[in-house]
């Protein structure tokens, strides 16, 4: 088919005195030469044909004998189908118009706080924000830097009956709340509510979790953050303090452990309460890995009085690898004494 009308072309070319430079390419491509050819012919004056013309007030160069490249003419073409096979245009280096550019946007979903403790039979109340920004690298005064605003639909997974959120849904972005109530009944822990932000574009998530205490409880955090090296293959290990003022008679404890180690099963790691009773919280485990970063929910001291000083040991048992103990917290949830 491509060459049958090729042929056409040329013997219509020929017709009229010219010749043309006629090039055999896929069939769509051949249609399309060969339907701009026949529409009209360029005669001797070529000047003012009216394909000429117009391909000239679009830019395209004339030769010597006043004939245009057919191929020329069909460039915007012929960029379009080199895009489309993968080769290279010198019309790929064009800079798009403004119009085709979609600027990208960045969606934030996010709550200052993310952890709260409440007393069983209280609520807690968790604030949230959705912030959505576009960013387009075209500068000029012309560039469209919004696009069309976005519904958002708003939900939270919940692992407490009655949880609920200030709005279902936001135009674009704004502000709402998450609140959840307990009861007398509900059972002391960690609870963890996802909260999703979702519309035809994207897809937000965050998560918060809150601790139920027992009521009357007491929730209270003491750290030490001073950096202490760690003796290597020492017979004495490093300690660390933490004092606890409130007479608090002890329901709950996490620790937070922070050390910083080149070959972690050479380390010995043990708590020690104001009355001397012990809880190993690292025996030298973990291979040859680094560091120790871990919390660890301990029962061995439910019962006790927590007022006094607490003491974090650590001990190097292997020689060749060094540390420091960096930072431990205690988390702790206890009881005043009755009046």
């Amino acid at each position: 088919m491509s060459l049958l009308i090729s042929f056409a072309v040329i013997k219509s070319a020929r017709k009229h005195g010219h010749i043309y430079e006629v090039i055999i390419v896929p069939f769509s491509l051949t249609i399309i030469t060969a339907g701009m050819l026949f529409v009209s012919t360029i005669n001797n004056e070529g000047n003012h044909h009216p394909v000429l013309q117009e391909a000239t007030e679009l830019g395209y160069q004339r030769n010597n004998n006043n004939h245009l490249n057919v191929f020329d003419i069909l460039n915007p073409f012929h960029h379009s189908l080199a895009t489309t096979i993968g080769q290279s245009s010198s019309e790929s280096n064009k800079v798009k118009p403004v119009s085709a550019q979609r600027p990208t946007e960045k969606v934030t979903l996010s709550c200052p706080t993310t952890e709260q403790t409440v007393n069983a039979g209280t609520s807690a109340t968790f604030e949230f924000s959705l912030d959505t920004q576009n960013h387009n690298k075209q500068t000029d005064k012309n560039s469209a830097n919004v696009t069309a605003q976005q519904q958002w639909q708003l939900s939270v997974a919940s692992p407490l009956p009655g949880a609920s959120l200030s709005t279902p849904q936001l135009v674009d972005k704004g502000q709402f709340s998450l609140t959840v109530p307990t009861q007398q009944h509900t059972q002391n822990g960690k609870y963890t509510f996802t909260v999703t932000a979702g519309s035809e574009r994207h897809v937000q998530q965050s998560a918060v979790m809150l601790n139920v205490i027992p009521a009357g409880a007491q929730s209270v955090t003491f750290a030490n953050e001073e950096i202490i090296h760690i003796e290597d293959n020492s017979a004495t290990a490093t300690t660390s303090t933490i004092y606890v003022p409130n007479p608090l008679t002890t329901y709950s404890l996490e620790v937070e452990l922070a050390v910083r180690h080149t070959w972690r099963s050479d380390l010995e790691v043990t708590l020690i309460s104001p009355s001397g009773n012990q809880h190993i919280l690292h025996n030298r485990d973990g291979g040859s890995l680094n560091d120790i970063y871990q919390h660890y929910q301990i029962n061995t001291f439910n019962g006790e009085s927590a007022h006094g000083t607490w003491t974090l040991s650590v001990a190097d048992r292997a020689p060749g690898n060094i540390g420091a103990l960096t930072r431990w917290r205690l988390n702790l949830v206890g009881f005043a004494p009755a009046p």
